[in-house]
């Protein structure tokens, strides 16, 4: 079972209210909430297959990530296996500390910027919409509120319009390894996972869930495949928090 890490760095009656509560990102150590995952790098991550297909056109996630280790590709999110273009699709950090979205084998997203901190949390949101007629709008990367517009491979018009892909479809997803097998293990803790079935990008803008270095809870649409996890159940950390009843393991 994952290591469950508590940071208590509580603010009780704003995390019962739902607003913006105790969680500076910019702070070295600081969770962005009361409890955190750590993957150790090697043989940990959270798993969940859909009973049904969800969008498979549509879908995002939202997470505060703090790396344990640079150098090495780690998956932070991974929709199905396979290891073709439809079947598998991967949120990641590359071996050379940049993110990297993708599809199948092929990275289709390299952000220029390197993400190398093991001492801040970092928050990221992908938004991917594959029917859009523009390119750059198929999939689009957010760290601590700020879009990655600079990408050393940016292949998005390769993501094609009206073609179901791996997300909320009724395969393994992943959180913390790689789809296609074991492999790409994260190192680092987690917090606020958000995942999203078929949601809207006007709902899930960075402000959503961060605003002016500060953790806010989501209370918005997460989708029938949708859930969310805040780590708070040591006994079953992958317990979902959205009402879906979407349970990790």
């Amino acid at each position: 079972e994952d290591q469950h890490e508590l940071d208590y760095f509580w603010n009780g009656p704003n995390l019962m209210t739902g607003v913006s509560f105790m969680a500076l990102m910019i702070t070295a150590g600081v969770t962005p909430n009361a409890d955190a995952v750590t993957f150790n790098g090697s043989n940990q991550n959270l798993t969940r297959t859909p009973a049904s297909a969800g969008d498979r056109r549509k879908a995002a996630i939202s997470v505060f990530v703090k790396r344990g280790a640079t150098g090495s590709a780690q998956t932070i999110f991974a929709w199905g296996g396979g290891a073709t273009n439809i079947t598998q699709t991967e949120l990641q950090f590359n071996s050379s500390n940049k993110i990297t979205v993708q599809f199948g084998s092929t990275a289709f997203l390299v952000s220029t910027p390197t993400y190398t901190s093991t001492s801040q949390y970092y928050h990221i949101v992908m938004h991917a919409d594959t029917n859009n007629a523009t390119a750059s709008l198929r999939c689009r990367v957010w760290v601590d509120g700020s879009e990655i517009t600079a990408w050393d491979t940016d292949s998005r018009s390769s993501i094609v319009t009206g073609t179901d892909y791996a997300f909320n479809n009724t395969v393994a997803h992943y959180i913390g390894r790689g789809g296609d097998s074991a492999v790409r293990y994260f190192n680092g803790s987690m917090a606020l996972m958000y995942v999203f079935d078929g949601v809207a990008l006007s709902g899930l803008l960075p402000s959503t869930f961060s605003s002016a270095g500060t953790a806010q809870l989501y209370s918005g649409s997460y989708g029938a495949q949708g859930s969310f996890l805040n780590f708070s159940n040591s006994g079953s950390l992958g317990t979902d928090g959205s009402g879906n009843g979407n349970t990790w393991t």
